[in-house]
């Protein structure tokens, strides 16, 4: 690839592009819909973004990470010889980067950030729970189908009905 004058894009700004990419599609946003909260620009402008044919100026960086909501270092996570994790897999802030670009995982955090903190703590619990459950072994269709009952069976408050006689 190369840039509108002809030369090559240099590697940070192909990745800070890369990066806006994965966290729009991560927010279920499409080029348009980045350009009008960040604008006023135009998808194109963005398409030359992400591709890292055209350098976004800190200005925009800004705007965007404002539209995105996440600090600007977020764009430079990741990126060999910036200041924070290379290659580790987890941003400055100790969240895996794979998290947070995914569309269940956003809306996961979205869903955290809005609750109570009783809720938090409830749904912080469930997924631990889940999670424990499928580190040992259990698959997703051999597990509780509500909440409740996976709550219940954490607290070994009610056996599982579906394992009832199996002793």
């Amino acid at each position: 690839m190369t840039t509108t004058a002809g030369r090559k894009p240099d590697p940070a700004d192909v990745h800070v592009g890369q990066r806006i990419a994965q966290l729009r599609v991560a927010r279920g946003m499409s080029q348009s819909d980045l350009a009008r909260l960040a604008g006023p620009l135009t998808f194109q402008q963005f398409q030359k973004y992400e591709s890292g044919a055209n350098r976004v100026s800190a200005s925009r960086l800004l705007q965007v990470a404002v539209a995105l909501g996440v600090p600007v270092a977020y764009f430079f996570d990741g990126l060999p010889g910036a200041a924070g994790p290379d290659d580790t897999g987890v941003n400055t802030y100790g969240v895996p980067t794979a998290t947070l670009q995914s569309r269940h995982g956003w809306a996961m955090a979205k869903a955290y950030e809005a609750a109570n903190p009783d809720l938090r703590r409830l749904m912080a619990d469930v997924v631990v729970m889940l999670g424990d459950r499928l580190v040992e072994g259990i698959t997703l269709s051999s597990r509780p189908r509500t909440v409740a009952e996976q709550a219940a069976i954490a607290a070994d408050q009610t056996p599982d009905p579906r394992h009832a006689g199996a002793h």
